[in-house]
């Protein structure tokens, strides 16, 4: 689970955020950039680079009720990074429909139920434990939560723009918003990796800015010599949109306005409350529903939201809560109910499994590390770098930012409890056989 090290850093005009990867264009001044992307027939006529697309792996282990061990599997995600004028265009759009998506969250009493992608709400942790006390505060209940299948690439597209309409109030989009919209909609992108090769950039070394001359491109990336083949894919299906643009995140929600709308509506008839970051959903509704219930309500309003949107079935748990003759709030399973990151079962809240196991796995792969060093050169093992990323000693690692702010967050937690063993285990780890 990743966690800041630092505040975040200053945006530009309060809404961009300078970045210097290499792309097929060099950064240009913000100054220069705003009197460009300020003139909506600038951006009406605006020709977009391909966004450059890459995966990022993420290896994660989980245990179903039964198993005795861990299962491994890979989670692969597709990002894609913008141009640098192509992300000034999108980040000041970001910034309006963002403005304009607050206030129809306010409008429409929806503040408390999307999460994701929006300032000033604080922290995964404090969010998970304002859902853990309202689970708290009842006599009895039913959570379930419930995880949307690859997310950004089933995003409908009419949906979409049906949404950004109805933000602007507006019965067609604008020529500059709709340039915007095809940008994000129809995109082109291009593998970095296989662009890389291409252009005879090897791995390690640090990229050109830009990567290449615009004659290279035409050639080399978009094959137009025809001794190359295209490099340039464009998305051609009804849905899906690039992850990583600095727009697609509050596309992302205004996509689900009306889905957020209707199971707000719906779950508070079921005398519950209904909560959704990104993917991730959880619903608190009374004893008398059931998962089965749910599910099919989620599934039915997700149809309505065309694309390609459907839940992960594998993903979805739930448990009831109920209070035992002492008057103690129970969770009708071991572990509860598992929410950003943390689980609750009516009385402790921890850091989920997975993210513990992550822990000790680097763990284990940085001891490693330091051993084959140590052997290597022959000198004693140094563990001052150990110390620093995975003990409490350090100043701000897992444990000294992240564990000790959850508590804080969660005045009825023992999070830190969790790795009270992890100075021996250091020490284990370390030793010489």
């Amino acid at each position: 689970m990743a966690h800041r090290t630092a505040g975040p850093k200053p945006r530009a005009g309060g809404w961009y955020l300078r970045k210097g990867y290499a792309h097929f264009d060099v950064p240009i001044p913000f100054e220069a950039a705003l009197d460009y992307v300020q003139e909506p027939q600038n951006v009406s006529s605006h020709q977009f680079w391909p966004f450059l697309t890459f995966e990022k792996s993420q290896r994660r282990f989980t245990r179903k009720a039964g198993q005795l061990t861990a299962v491994a599997h890979t989670k692969v995600r597709q990002l894609a990074v913008p141009s640098h004028r192509d992300g000034y265009v999108f980040a000041l759009y970001a910034f309006t429909l963002s403005n304009l998506y607050e206030a129809a969250l306010r409008q429409h009493d929806l503040d408390d139920s999307v999460l994701a992608y929006r300032s000033g709400l604080g922290t995964n942790y404090a969010m998970a434990e304002a859902a853990f006390q309202e689970i708290a505060n009842r006599d009895s209940c039913l959570a379930v939560a419930l995880d949307l299948k690859d997310f950004f690439p089933s995003i409908s597209h009419d949906i979409l723009k049906r949404n950004w309409c109805d933000l602007l109030g507006v019965q067609k989009l604008p020529k500059d918003h709709f340039a915007v919209f095809r940008a994000m909609t129809s995109f082109a992108s291009v593998n970095r990796d296989e662009c890389l090769s291409r252009l005879g950039i090897s791995k390690g070394r640090i990229p050109p800015q830009p990567l290449c001359s615009a004659s290279e491109f035409r050639r080399l990336v978009r094959g137009e010599d025809r001794q190359h083949t295209s490099l340039v894919t464009h998305n051609k299906k009804p849905f899906g949109i690039p992850q990583g643009a600095q727009i697609s995140a509050v596309l992302s929600n205004i996509s689900m306005f009306q889905f957020d709308l209707s199971m707000k509506r719906e779950v508070e008839i079921r005398g519950g409350s209904y909560r959704r970051y990104s993917d991730d959903i959880l619903i608190i509704a009374d004893v008398n529903s059931s998962e089965a219930d749910i599910v099919s309500l989620v599934q039915t309003y997700l149809s309505a939201t065309g694309g390609n949107l459907n839940l992960n079935a594998s993903k979805t748990e739930s448990a009831l809560f109920s209070r035992n003759s002492n008057g103690q709030l129970r969770a009708s399973k071991m572990g509860g109910i598992q929410y950003l990151g943390f689980t609750f079962d009516g009385m402790r809240r921890l850091v989920r499994p997975q993210t513990m196991s992550k822990y000790a796995r680097k763990l284990s792969d940085a001891a490693r590390r330091v051993r084959r060093e140590a052997a290597q050169s022959g000198k004693p093992i140094s563990k001052r770098e150990i110390y620093r990323r995975y003990s409490h000693l350090g100043k701000s690692n897992f444990i000294t930012r992240y564990l000790a702010a959850a508590e804080i967050a969660m005045p009825n937690s023992v999070l830190r409890k969790q790795v009270r063993r992890h100075m021996r285990r250091i020490k284990t780890l370390t030793e010489t056989t």
